[in-house]
């Protein structure tokens, strides 16, 4: 992918007031979603699109990698994928695991209907509305699947192991469960890197003013025992712009601009474009200069008999 700043100017900046971008209070609801409760208004989901597929286009040939490695979807009656997004990613996994139904179930509405399956290939794929952890799933997905996924789900849960000992007590012995999940505490550059500094900066910012826990990685392997899953595998993967190219920069740029969406009272628009020119100006060098990492934890654990 070429990395074009010019190309963040075009897309949706924040016009009007700040409660525009947010959801209706909806009563201190059992479980928020973080930051993903924000998500309503046509320039965040905009934005959102732009994100996620950068997203996937730079991490998922690894994760393909892991989830193969660790039994993903191998002998499977069935996937179970929580947070589809705008589906994006899920439908990947369907052009990746053809031969396996792959049920999605996204919590906000808004970002699920952004997902055409029209404008994908298969019939292994769709997503249902559900908040997994507060509503039961949809019957025709309850009893059909023995795997389940969660990428970049937890962190932005208000209490995740609510979430993760629903699908303990939904899957069967032997099921499995594979988690994808990002911790800021390893967010590092070398030497001082001022676009991505500026860019953390943010992501820290908004990330815990909307109560998304940015820090969860680390925390993964207590979550999933202490709801009685026997954890496998357990990985932390720093990817980097040296590994990554200028996928990389897109990453972040497109992470700043969400964040600045999410909340432009905290990440004003002249904050937002110092952060991208900067890091438009070191767009030629930064694999030489700069080294600067992005963590990916990695975790598969399976249910097994009492």
């Amino acid at each position: 992918m070429e990395f074009d700043v010019d190309s963040w100017r075009e897309l949706p900046v924040y016009s009007g007031v700040a409660s525009d971008y947010l959801t209706e209070d909806s009563g201190n609801p059992w479980l928020s979603l973080g930051v993903m409760d924000s998500i309503r208004d046509e320039p965040l989901l905009q934005a959102w699109d732009h994100y996620l597929g950068i997203q996937t286009e730079m991490l998922v040939d690894q994760e393909m990698t892991w989830l193969r490695a660790r039994g993903f979807a191998q002998n499977a009656r069935g996937v179970l994928e929580v947070g589809s997004a705008n589906g994006d990613y899920g439908a990947h996994l369907a052009r990746e695991f053809p031969d396996v139904r792959i049920y999605g179930v996204e919590a906000n509405p808004c970002l699920a209907d952004r997902y055409d399956p029209l404008a994908e290939t298969g019939q292994n794929y769709s997503i249902d509305i559900c908040k997994v952890g507060e509503q039961e799933l949809p019957k025709e997905i309850s009893g059909n699947f023995t795997h389940c996924i969660l990428r970049y789900v937890l962190q932005h849960v208000s209490d995740p192991a609510r979430v993760v000992s629903a699908l303990y007590d939904a899957l069967p012995v032997g099921g499995r469960i594979f988690i994808i999940e990002e911790d800021e505490t390893y967010l590092r550059a070398q030497p001082n890197w001022p676009a991505y500094e500026g860019a953390v900066d943010i992501w820290r910012r908004v990330l815990a003013a909307g109560g998304t826990d940015n820090a969860i990685g680390g925390k993964l392997p207590g979550i999933l025992a202490g709801v009685g899953f026997d954890v496998d595998a357990f990985e932390i993967k720093l990817r980097n712009n040296v590994e990554v190219g200028d996928t990389f920069l897109a990453y972040f740029a497109a992470a700043s601009r969400v964040l600045h969406l999410t909340n432009p009272s905290l990440v004003t628009e002249r904050e937002l474009q110092k952060v991208i020119s900067e890091f438009e100006a070191s767009e030629a060098e930064h694999r030489k200069r700069y080294v600067a990492t992005y963590p990916q934890f990695l975790l598969s654990a399976y249910k097994a008999a009492p």
